[in-house]
């Protein structure tokens, strides 16, 4: 049997840079390239706040992973 270390945090890395890139990012920064000027403002305003919130939600993320895995590794 093959043990993979560290595995848990691997795949929840995978999950905050990935996932949030394809599923908020990459469509609102689409949207904005290809109808930008086009668009309302209030979409643009909104398209913008979905591109932070996800910015933020995905950088806290790997902060919390790389925490995990540093405690893990100092206490082990």
């Amino acid at each position: 049997m093959l043990i993979v270390p560290l595995l848990i945090e691997c795949s929840a890395f995978a999950g905050a840079v990935g996932c949030s890139l394809l599923a908020y990012i990459l469509p609102c920064m689409l949207d904005l390239k290809l109808r930008g000027r086009d668009m309302p403002v209030i979409l643009i305003i909104k398209d913008s706040a979905i591109i932070a919130f996800a910015v933020f939600a995905s950088v806290s993320g790997l902060v919390l992973i790389m925490m995990t895995v540093i405690r893990g590794k100092i206490l082990s």
